[in-house]
């Protein structure tokens, strides 16, 4: 019995530790939500990455009026951590995906 519940401690522990790295990072680049997708695509890069965490204030960045429904995209700079290589987001298209923790600044696209 000492056995049994010593393992599944270990399992249930093991369940608990998240794909994403421990440290935050601060990233800039665009946010875009589509049908069934949220992504960030980090400046300077051509990658995209699949996106969830804090995604719910980058929708407030849009101007008052604007449906966010069909798609959208804003300017954002986040903090977050970044999971490894791996297959993410919807039918596992991103190679990468990002845990927005925190958003320091979003507004409309075009960005600066």
């Amino acid at each position: 019995m000492r056995t049994f519940v010593g393992g599944f401690l270990a399992l249930f522990a093991a369940a608990c530790i998240s794909p994403f790295g421990t440290s935050e990072r601060r990233f800039t680049g665009v946010y875009a939500e589509g049908r069934e997708v949220m992504v960030f695509e980090p400046a300077g890069t051509d990658q995209s990455w699949a996106a969830t965490g804090e995604t719910l204030s980058l929708r407030a960045a849009l101007p008052p009026g604007v449906d966010p429904e069909p798609g959208f995209r804003v300017c954002a700079t986040i903090m977050g951590r970044v999971s490894p290589i791996g297959r993410y987001g919807h039918l596992g298209l991103f190679s990468r995906e990002i845990e927005i923790t925190r958003v320091i600044e979003a507004h409309p696209e075009p960005c600066n």
